[in-house]
């Protein structure tokens, strides 16, 4: 009888420290970076595939300047497209570029929404021309 008692208590204890189940994956620490144009953002959200296409990946993304507006500490920053659609990056500050340079922007996918005139960038960084 002391041996069944023993082995309950050993298939409890063994079944206690076995793991429950596949472990989850978590995350990766760091998002993944992808190199798009203002073209691609423009044709990606109109297609409705924006976010499935880059998801939670940091974007920068290349294009021509066709305006700068600044108001305060706050500029919005229009990239030009082949299409009607025009990427606007929302960034603090007054970037040093003027209409017409091709500079590079970088957000995070996740900062993007769908706009009236196409893409609009929240939180986005100008890189230096």
């Amino acid at each position: 009888m002391w041996w069944r008692v023993l082995a309950a208590t050993l298939a409890i204890g063994l079944a206690a420290c076995a793991p429950a189940g596949p472990a989850a994956q978590l995350p990766s620490p760091t998002p993944s970076v992808v190199r798009i144009t203002a073209d691609d953002a423009a044709r990606a959200m109109a297609g409705d595939h924006f976010y499935s296409d880059y998801g939670q990946a940091i974007l920068i993304i290349s294009g021509r300047v066709g305006g700068i507006t600044v108001t305060g500490n706050n500029s919005r920053v229009a990239l030009t497209t082949s299409t009607a659609a025009v990427v606007l990056c929302e960034a603090f500050g007054a970037p040093d570029v003027k209409t017409g340079d091709a500079i590079s922007v970088r957000v995070r996918a996740t900062d993007a929404l769908r706009d009236d005139a196409g893409v609009l960038l929240r939180s986005c960084e100008v890189a230096a021309p």
